[in-house]
């Protein structure tokens, strides 16, 4: 799941002048999950 973030997404989204959206939506996803895996000892 990680490789087609990083092979579809952030190049379309490159394409459509939208990068620093979607860095900033990876990044906020990341702290996201890192966040719930610490609450459910996941």
């Amino acid at each position: 799941m990680v490789f087609i973030t990083l092979d579809e997404l952030i190049p379309s989204a490159r394409e459509h002048g939208h990068h620093h959206f979607t860095a900033m939506g990876i990044i906020t996803g990341l702290i996201f999950v890192f966040i719930l895996s610490g609450i459910f000892g996941v």
